[in-house]
Order: structure tokens, then sequence, then C-alpha cells
């Protein structure tokens, strides 16, 4: 039998369960839906929600500077 992880969900608190080769993959709680990072034993690391994934923000276009008398 392979070895399993059991934790909470850190957002809704139902019992998960996980072969341990996911130990510290993102996923989605099949309870709630919430973006959570499986607990990782061997590094010590409970499980918790994933950080929300920011879209990274493009500079403001600059105006075209017109060169003018010097």
């Amino acid at each position: 039998m392979a070895e399993t992880i059991q934790f909470h969900c850190p957002a809704c608190a139902t019992t998960l369960s996980l072969p341990v080769e996911m130990a510290a993959l993102r996923g989605p709680c099949p309870a709630c839906g919430r973006e959570i990072i499986a607990p990782d034993p061997a590094t010590g690391n409970g499980a918790h929600e994933a950080p929300e994934e920011v879209a990274p923000t493009l500079p403001e276009p600059h105006a075209a500077v017109v060169a003018g008398p010097a």
C-alpha cells in the first residue's frame, strides 16, 4: 500500500489524504475549491493556502518626448 499524508484543508478543515509523492504540491481542495499547498513531511512544512497569483502589471506607456529648442 502506498504511503499517504493525511491533513486538514487550511481553508475548510476537511480531512484530506494524498499519496506522499504529492507532498508540497499545489492544487484545489476537493471540498471547498480553494487553492492549497499540501504539507511536506520531509521539510516539516504544514498545509497552507496557496498565495493568490498576481498578474504582472505592465508599465504605463510613456508619452512621446518631443524635442524642443535647446
